[in-house]
């Protein structure tokens, strides 16, 4: 949807291949699933504020889980939509826009 409505993106299904594309691309949004394999969302998320630049990136919760304790372990500053709320037409540009939050 983002490409869509004009936004470069790129695409990691992992972790890893996240911080990978970090490295190059620089984003100003990452939509990250807590779950990826290799390295979860939390950890991915806080490597990604440990590198120059990373603390300006917005970050975006994008999973299926929903428990209390997924909710408090997150300590890493960043939106947390639901699932279904996210998913919405219109909602990933939304997000996308730098003086727009959840």
């Amino acid at each position: 949807m983002l490409a869509m409505e004009g936004h470069e993106v790129r695409t990691a299904y992992d972790g890893v291949g996240a911080l990978q594309i970090a490295e190059e691309f620089h984003p100003e949004v990452g939509l990250l699933d807590i779950g990826m394999p290799k390295l979860d969302g939390y950890e991915t998320a806080r490597r990604l504020r440990r590198r120059p630049g990373g603390e300006s990136v917005l970050l975006v919760a994008q999973t299926g889980w929903d428990q209390d304790d997924d909710k408090q372990r997150d300590q890493t500053g960043w939106i947390r939509p639901s699932s279904r709320e996210a998913a919405r037409p219109g909602r990933a540009q939304s997000v996308a826009e730098p003086d727009t939050r959840v």
